[in-house]
C-alpha cells in the first residue's frame, strides 16, 4: 500500500478484491518505479516504454481507493482489507493520494472501456505517468516550501542569538554609519592591513598585579591573554563601532551577542 505516489483514477472501475500477500504495507512499489519503467528502452519495440508505440504491459499497476462520495460502502471494505493500523486497536485511514498495488490484489469482475482505436490506450497510459510525475513534483515542492520554512526559523534565532554580522553591512552607507569608513571595500582593505598584528593583541586583564612565580608553557600559545571570543574581522568592525558611535561596553556586547566583559 502506497501514500502519495500512484495511478490516476480515469477509465478504471473496480470493486471486490482479494488480497493476495501479508507484506502490503512494505511493497517497495510506487509511483516512481513506474515512472523510471516508463523511460527505459524496449528492445522489442526499439523505443520508450511508455511511448504510445509500445504496448508491453508495465510490471505492475497501482489502483486508487474508491471514493468517498461515489462508493463508501467499497472504501470501507478496501480499508479494512488492507488490515493497517497506525496504533494498537486504530485503523488506517486511506488519503486521496493512497494507491494499492497490483501485486497484492487478485481482481475480480475488473470493467475497462477497450478502445477500438489502436495505440489509445497506450497514449492513456502514457499520460498516467505524467499525472504520476506531476503530483511527485507538486509533494516535493510542498515538502520543500516547509523545509524553507522551518529553515529560515532556524536562521532567525541562529542571527538573533549570534548578534551582528559583518555580513550584514551589505552597502557602503550601513559601513559609514557604523564605522565612519566611507565604503566596504575600504572597510575589507583597512582590516588586511592591521590583521597581520591582530594575532599579538594582548586584551587588559586588569590592574597589573605582579607575580614572583613565572608561568611555563609546554608550547608556546599563539596569543596570551583570555581566549578570543570573536573573530579578528569582528573585533575590527566592534572597535571600529566603538570609536564612530562611542557606544559603551554594554551596548556593543549585545550587539554581538557577547558578556560586556569580553
Amino acid at each position: 500500500m502506497h501514500d502519495g505516489i500512484g495511478a490516476p483514477e480515469k477509465n478504471t472501475s473496480f470493486m471486490p478484491f482479494i488480497l493476495v500477500s501479508n507484506s502490503i504495507n512494505c511493497c517497495p512499489n510506487n509511483g516512481k518505479k513506474l515512472n523510471k519503467w516508463a523511460k527505459q528502452t524496449c528492445t522489442l519495440h526499439a523505443c520508450l516504454k511508455g511511448t504510445y508505440t509500445c504496448d508491453c504491459e508495465p510490471p505492475f499497476k497501482l489502483f486508487p481507493f474508491p471514493k468517498e462520495k461515489k462508493d463508501r460502502e467499497g472504501r470501507r471494505r478496501w480499508t479494512e482489507n488492507i488490515k493497517r493500523e497506525i496504533r494498537k486497536g486504530n485503523v488506517w485511514t486511506p488519503k486521496n493520494s493512497s494507491r494499492v498495488c497490483s501485486v497484492h490484489l487478485k481482481m475480480a469482475n475488473l470493467q475497462m472501456k477497450i478502445p477500438t482505436q489502436r495505440g489509445f490506450g497506450i497514449q492513456l497510459q502514457l499520460e498516467s505517468y505524467k499525472d504520476l510525475r506531476i503530483q511527485e513534483l507538486q509533494e516535493q515542492l510542498k515538502e520543500a516550501e516547509n523545509e524553507l520554512k522551518i529553515l529560515k526559523e532556524k536562521l532567525k534565532k541562529v542571527r538573533e542569538k549570534n548578534g551582528l554580522q559583518c555580513s550584514d553591512l551589505k552597502t557602503d552607507k550601513e559601513v559609514n554609519l557604523l564605522t565612519g569608513i566611507p565604503t566596504r571595500a575600504a572597510f575589507d582593505a583597512l582590516f588586511d592591513l592591521v590583521k597581520k598584528n591582530v594575532k599579538k593583541l594582548r586584551y587588559w586583564t586588569g590592574p597589573v598585579k605582579s607575580t614572583r612565580k613565572g608561568r611555563n608553557f609546554k608550547r608556546s600559545p599563539k596569543k596570551l591573554g583570555p581566549k578570543r571570543e570573536l573573530t579578528e574581522k569582528y573585533e575590527f568592525l566592534l572597535t571600529m563601532m566603538k570609536f564612530r558611535l562611542g557606544s559603551v561596553n554594554a551596548d556593543l556586547a549585545q550587539r554581538f551577542a557577547v558578556s560586556a566583559t569580553t
